[in-house]
């Protein structure tokens, strides 16, 4: 078990080192690295700024540019009857294939505000389009096999770059401005909060002594939660 799970993670940093030692893949990744640092850098400093639905759908649109370059290195190096011949080849153009869906997708839901706001931003924030493009670049220009131990490493990667990532824009120092902001925002979420559950109280105790049980069976829960969590009223 411990062998398998240090050698998914031994094939990640293959992944996210070796498209620094080859010229055809570092200029690819150059840039999405390069604009990585810049948004954290800003959205570091500006924290209480949000991604908005117009910079969702621009990142869809970045990883569409992507998935051409990707096409381009495929023509470039493979004919056609080499493509539909060779195994490596083959997956490459499935998996392009499969990244070109996804995104035709993302912008339809992006343009049309289809998906829950949350959820939007999530798949088409800047961190999930420039990681899964880094990755997808290095697995597929510098020729790792595409087999099931490099998608279990990739998964991993794609996790661990994610979460470095937000511990960077953590650690850049807020402007005094974007950290009362934040404070606002949070006293303005918890009287929606409690404005919520003061509604729902007084339309428990309209119907009847089972639904007042109910509520006080509710009260005891959150107390315990608060008790274990250390919070105070």
């Amino acid at each position: 078990m411990i062998e398998t799970v240090v050698q998914h993670l031994m094939i990640a940093w293959e992944i996210f080192i070796h498209p620094w030692t080859l010229r055809r893949s570092l200029w690819m990744i150059l840039p999405l690295m390069l604009i990585l640092v810049f948004i954290h850098l800003y959205f570091g400093r500006h924290r209480s700024e949000e991604l908005g639905w117009n910079s969702a759908f621009s990142n869809s649109i970045s990883l569409l540019w992507i998935c051409m370059i990707l096409s381009r290195f495929l023509f470039e190096n493979y004919s056609w009857s080499e493509m539909l011949s060779e195994p490596q080849a083959m997956k490459s153009l499935i998996i392009i294939g499969i990244l070109v869906s996804w995104v035709l997708v993302l912008l339809v839901l992006n343009y049309f505000h289809v998906m829950p706001k949350r959820l939007a931003f999530m798949l088409s924030s800047s961190d999930s389009v420039y990681v899964m493009a880094y990755i997808v670049i290095s697995v597929i220009v510098d020729g790792f096999p595409l087999d099931q131990k490099t998608l279990i490493a990739s998964l991993a990667l794609f996790v661990i770059m994610l979460s470095v990532l937000q511990v960077i824009k953590h650690i850049i120092p807020m402007t005094r401005s974007a950290k009362q902001v934040l404070r606002e925002r949070e006293k303005r979420d918890k009287k929606e909060k409690a404005g919520k559950k003061a509604a729902e109280t007084r339309k428990l105790k309209k119907k009847g002594p089972w639904a007042r049980k109910l509520l006080d069976i509710r009260k005891k829960f959150y107390k315990m939660i608060k008790s274990i969590n250390g919070d105070k009223d």
